[in-house]
């Protein structure tokens, strides 16, 4: 066997790339001095090296040449925020402009009365974010935007780097926040609230300018554009034929982007965008195409998202093909969808009986992000949930409908939104309980960032299933109509529904009361970027906001720094003061999913509301 320092470059290379965590090439470089200076200044902040390169490469899948410098302070804070996923530790506050000036882009001046104070149910609000780092780990800018009724709210928050003279630990990194605010001309609450939403990223349009594409329940279909340094606003009006509600759209990642939008119950819109203020203030579609549903009259469109920049994928039903994918050409939307997909592999044999009553509703549709070790670069791997409480992931080059499942033995609701995270993982927003999922898309065994799991001392037992367990029987008939698909399960919940009641949370975008017992859905949910701590939720009322970071971590991401606060004459984290200064951190409930073993729990709310329909019925059928 060879010594280490006779290797070549590209060995090294190769061993470095499947390394599992950053001491271990630290571990490496001190081995002798031919590797010490290959991977010479691995601490220095700042400073780019190959050893770092190719950890970064090897184990996150990233072309740091394109998304992030190889130093350590790029090293430090993406592991620290893969731990601290795997630790499920996070703080958990509502996203709400409290004690800042929110300002109108109307007219430039403070925000006066907030929309919605009339309406007797909290908002849904619709989600987009995007985030951008510049040129290293702790500089970046974060823009979020939400519908609160007919309202736009809009923060931009902005982490500068370090003063140069002065130290990291001395410093912090330096934030500034802007809050601004958008109310439709005329808008009328509860009637022309904004159903959808979705923002520009920064290669779509120029700098000093932010783009906010929106539908409103009425017929209004828009795009803001936004210059705050000049304080100039404009919104460009699109045409929604017939007067037709806007229910859904979604804008391409092209640097010259379509947009797609669902215009009623049946019609799929193509919409060119232009950021150019000079022009017109009123654009028609491109095409439009009616999709089938093959079922009910019940049936409608519920999604359109772009999997790729020319393919846009429909979520409808109920449909026994509740998936539709549909080529863009030079002249619009083909006439035909490129491919169609079931939620059960018997719909392949063209015998509607054997499916039964099985046509189910698909929702939520994203791509899987890119730079992720499953991606495909033509956009043919996305991910769907399904109104069975499944979330699917299928394949365009694949002869079957669906490759793997990723499902919750605990708890079947309807899946209303999803996001990705990272490169591993997928977060599911479901229609009950105001409850968060969360499912690994990494092989078994893939967790490199948290304490060995312990292993199970004897195999699964097959448990007894009763009607209660309709998504166990979808999965175990899946799995056994072909071979190829599998059925994964193993992930964990988060009850977002806050046990204790935070304080100083006043504030007209939070519209429910708190402690809350309601049962309300996760409408949206939105990720600023592959290495972003934050995730933003969506429900009846408030936007949530959890922050993944670790309170005990005595080394934290350099990102964080700014927050820490110390115990006086101590050298003690105030806890407090760092992580929750304004008293807005709520406590919440969470459960691991486990395995098939967890089929005989059920959820306490849903027992209970077995039981108080039974009682119902019952009282009903004495009263006849």
């Amino acid at each position: 066997m060879g010594a280490l320092d006779k290797l070549p470059a590209e060995i090294v290379d190769n061993i470095v790339a499947r390394l599992e965590h950053s001491r271990d090439v630290l571990n490496l470089s001190l081995t002798n001095r031919a590797l010490s200076k290959w991977t010479s200044q691995l601490l220095f902040p700042g400073v780019e090296t190959q050893g770092w390169k190719q950890f970064l490469k090897g184990r996150f899948g990233l072309d740091v040449t394109k998304q992030l410098p190889a130093d350590a302070r790029t090293v430090h804070g993406l592991t620290t925020l893969h731990r601290n996923w795997d630790r499920k530790a996070f703080v958990a506050t509502f996203l709400a402009p409290a004690q800042v000036e929110i300002t109108s882009v109307i007219n430039w001046k403070p925000r006066g009365s907030v929309a919605g104070q009339a309406q007797t149910m909290g908002y849904r609000p619709s989600i987009d974010s995007y985030e951008v780092i510049n040129g290293r780990w702790d500089s970046r800018k974060e823009v979020v935007a939400w519908s609160a009724g007919p309202e736009l709210v809009i923060r931009s928050k902005k982490t500068r780097p370090h003063p140069s003279g002065i130290l990291e630990e001395e410093y912090g990194a330096r934030d500034t926040t802007k809050w601004m605010s958008f109310l439709v001309p005329g808008a009328i609450e509860g009637l022309d609230d904004i159903t959808t939403l979705k923002m520009l990223r920064p290669h779509q349009k120029p700098p000093s300018l932010e783009g906010v594409a929106f539908g409103n329940a009425f017929n209004t279909l828009g795009m803001l554009l936004i210059n705050s340094d000049e304080k100039r606003s404009r919104v460009r009006r699109y045409r929604t034929h017939h007067d037709r509600p806007v229910n859904h759209l979604d804008i391409s990642s092209a640097s010259d982007p379509f947009m797609a939008a669902i215009l009623g119950r049946s019609v799929l819109a193509l919409y060119k965008v232009d950021v150019d203020e000079e022009k017109s203030d009123s654009v028609g579609s491109v095409s439009q195409v009616v999709p089938e549903t093959n079922s009910t009259s019940l049936s409608q469109l519920w999604s359109s998202n772009f999997i790729s920049s020319d393919r846009v994928a429909v979520g409808l039903g109920p449909s026994y093909v509740p998936i539709h994918v549909y080529k863009i050409t030079p002249t619009g939307f083909a006439e035909k969808p490129e491919r169609t997909f079931s939620l059960n592999k018997n719909y392949s044999a063209g015998d509607l009986r054997i499916l039964g009553n099985y046509n189910r509703s698909v929702n939520p549709i994203i791509p899987l992000p890119a730079g992720s070790f499953t991606e495909s670069p033509n956009g043919n791997l996305f991910l769907s949930g399904g109104h069975d409480g499944i979330v699917r992931l299928h394949d365009m080059r694949s002869p079957h409908d669906f490759e793997t499942m990723y499902w919750d033995p605990t708890n079947d609701s309807s899946i209303y939104s999803l996001a990705t995270h990272g490169l591993e993982r997928v977060i599911v927003g479901t229609s009950m309980h105001s409850m968060l999922k969360v499912f690994d898309l990494r092989v078994a065994g893939a967790h490199s960032y948290h304490s060995i799991r312990p292993q199970t001392s004897t195999p699964p037992q097959q448990r007894t299933r009763n009607g209660d367990y309709a998504t166990n029987d979808i999965v175990r008939q899946a799995v056994a109509q072909s071979d190829e698909s599998t059925a994964v399960t193993g992930g964990w919940n988060l009850y977002m529904s806050p046990r204790n009641k935070p304080r100083n949370i006043i504030s007209p975008y939070i519209r429910h009361p708190l402690p809350s017992s309601y049962d309300c859905p996760i409408y949206s949910l939105s990720v600023p970027s592959p290495f972003s701590s934050n995730v933003y939720a969506g429900l009846e009322g408030a936007v949530m906001n959890l922050t993944f970071l670790s309170v005990l971590d005595k080394h934290p991401d350099p990102l964080l720094m700014n927050t820490i606060k110390y115990m006086p004459n101590k050298h003690e984290i105030n806890y407090r003061k760092s992580y929750d200064l304004s008293g807005g951190a709520f406590n919440c409930g969470m459960y691991e999913q486990g395995d098939e073993q967890a089929l005989g729990m059920q959820l306490m709310r849903e027992r209970k509301r077995k039981r108080k329909r039974s009682r119902s019925r019952k009282g009903r059928g004495r009263e006849r």
